[in-house]
């Protein structure tokens, strides 16, 4: 899979190609930044989930505005671009599975009102199984479909999602996704400003906050429950950087 990031107006944007926020650990993906200004400036890094906080050349190759990397490698951290100067992009959160099933949702935030399908995909097939999803661990449909719709998601969508399959008439025990989190953020975007400030994205567990500098007010790397905290790497983000945990609740 790739990720890929586009300027909008004043902002700069890491977006993923397919845009979902799950992958199997065979895909072969790339990270990709195309945005205003000399893209030979920007560069992708990740916080992963061990803790550690490194740019794309320790585990991809940097080709201009593009990241690739070998799809075995391990994959699951928050993701986002940097220049040297401070600018930074969105983050999105990725995880990788060596399971053979996934939750298929956008890794960005969907806009309230909208619809959203999340779907449950797998590598290898299972006859006559159920498929079902959840949220925050608990079961909210459980059928043949292996879809889950939302007509307009609202803001008491958010939260963290995954899915499992089971055969019917076989004794396989099936297989169960990881779970991810789902972000909503408002259908009204804040008005364009004079000049490019630092894109402020909605906050959510695995998403990074910038904000501009001349206001020196600080940035905030939200790490998701389950990655561990690793006080010297945690010191290595830059100074106006504050990471936290977000714990997952219930529905």
């Amino acid at each position: 899979w790739s990720v890929l990031s586009e300027c909008l107006q004043i902002n700069w944007y890491l977006t993923s190609h397919p845009d979902r926020a799950q992958h199997f650990i065979t895909d072969t993906m790339s990270l990709s930044l195309t945005c205003a200004g000399d893209s030979a400036e920007w560069t992708v890094n990740r916080f992963s989930s061990y803790g550690y906080l490194t740019r794309c050349a320790t585990w991809g190759s940097m080709t201009g505005p593009t990241c690739y990397i070998n799809g075995q490698s391990f994959i699951d951290g928050v993701y986002w671009c940097e220049t040297a100067t401070g600018l930074f992009s969105n983050a999105v959160n990725i995880t990788g599975t060596y399971n053979n099933t996934i939750v298929d949702f956008p890794v960005h935030p969907v806009t309230e009102g909208q619809p959203v399908t999340l779907r449950c995909k797998w590598t290898t097939e299972l006859n006559l199984a159920v498929i079902s999803f959840y949220k925050n661990d608990k079961l909210i449909q459980n059928d043949t479909r292996g879809e889950f719709f939302i007509p307009a998601v609202s803001k008491s969508d958010e939260g963290f999602y995954k899915c499992g399959r089971k055969g019917r008439m076989q004794r396989s025990a099936g297989s169960t996704s990881p779970a991810s989190w789902m972000s909503i953020k408002g259908d009204q975007e804040p008005p364009p400003l004079p000049s490019p400030p630092l894109p402020s994205p909605h906050l959510s567990p695995g998403q990074f906050s910038g904000f501009n500098k001349e206001k020196k007010k600080q940035k905030t790397l939200i790490i998701p429950q389950n990655f561990r905290e690793n006080e010297e790497n945690l010191r290595k983000l830059p100074g106006n950087i504050t990471p936290t945990v977000r714990h997952g609740g219930g529905a």
